[in-house]
């Protein structure tokens, strides 16, 4: 099985529901012969027609007699992958990635199609010149989510937001200070070709560059570090939380945060998960708390998250409420949600 089959195969993993990052994992475990530069076309070809997917499906209706959400899923995420290459991935010709995709086509048992998707990926790789997109179709983002940073943040910030979509991002980790020194962890990093940099925050934190796998490494298989994302550390930095502290995080799910925040320090503050969420048909259902928790000084909260109605889109984002030490559940939860 080649690349694009690969690739293909995960698009449509996802789309039955799976999450890409198990949908790679899990391809990369059946076929632990997958050349590193297949992997890195792989990873970049699934990341970025998800990514990409509201452009490139507004690209492909232009040429398109059906439209991509009524084609047959093998054909909607093939047209989608190949146009994708055609519009992002300079190195490989639009020879190549008709051909392959058509080859594709017969691959899955659909040679009576191989003539659509042959005709319409040359006619988009033909066209110079296209109409001019609406914003949230060039940044791929849906148009609603797009209003809220505007309203939110204004048209310069919302500039900033978009422009930074399109930047290439390190893997970002956290150091494990009770297992091991910064130095310690930079030589071992070093030593295996990983290229470190500096995060803006906090002083624990790195972005690295890996050249092979992940888990191969010495820190990785050590534990030396927690993969994290800069926003999540964030979290921890705002609350200002110090050891021997309780601290009640109501959004614990798994409760990543509070893990990293209590093995980074000696003697670490205690931690409690305080809500659990009962599914229901509709919205997320009412936040259950133990009833029996000790005085806290720090709540982490994460609000309800923000969903339009009829709109398979979420935004999360982190409110974070130091309060007094309260003498029960009811007044501490009434100042923090006020």
């Amino acid at each position: 099985m080649d690349a694009r089959e690969t690739a293909l195969r995960i698009l449509l993993e996802v789309e039955r529901g799976e999450k890409s990052h198990i949908a790679l994992q899990n391809t990369w475990k059946r076929y632990p012969e997958i050349s590193e530069q297949d992997r890195r076309f792989i990873l970049r070809l699934v990341q970025g027609t998800l990514e990409k997917r509201l452009q490139l499906d507004w690209r492909i209706n232009q040429k398109s007699r059906v439209p991509a959400a009524k084609m047959k899923p093998v054909i909607r995420n093939l047209m989608r992958m190949s146009t994708f290459q055609l519009f992002y991935m300079d190195r490989v010709p639009a020879s190549a990635v008709c051909n392959e995709a058509v080859k594709l086509t017969g691959r899955f048992h659909m040679q009576g199609l191989k003539g659509f998707v042959n005709g319409v990926l040359r006619a988009m790789a033909r066209q110079e010149v296209w109409p001019e997109e609406p914003l949230y179709i060039s940044a791929s983002v849906p148009e609603w989510f797009l209003d809220r940073w505007r309203t939110e943040y204004g048209e310069e910030a919302l500039t900033g937001l978009l422009r930074s979509l399109e930047e290439s991002h390190r893997l970002t980790v956290r150091r494990v200070t009770s297992r091991v020194s910064e130095p310690e962890l930079l030589n071992s990093l070093e030593a295996e070709g990983v290229s470190v940099s500096p995060a803006p925050f906090p002083g624990d934190a790195f972005g690295l560059r890996v050249p092979g796998k992940l888990e191969e490494l010495t820190a990785y298989r050590r534990g030396w570090f927690q993969i994290q994302d800069l926003s999540s550390m964030l979290v921890g930095c705002l609350a200002g939380i110090r050891p021997g502290q309780r601290v009640l995080d109501v959004c614990a799910a798994p409760a990543a945060r509070a893990c990293m925040q209590q093995i980074s320090w000696r003697e670490p503050a205690r931690f409690w998960p305080a809500i659990f969420l009962r599914p229901r048909r509709r919205g997320f259902g009412r936040t259950s708390p133990a009833p029996a928790y000790p005085i806290f000084r720090r709540w982490c909260r994460m609000p309800p998250c923000l969903c339009r109605p009829g709109k398979d889109r979420w935004m999360s984002y982190w409110r974070i409420c130091p309060v007094p030490v309260s003498a029960s559940w009811g007044a501490s939860r009434r100042s923090v949600t006020a």
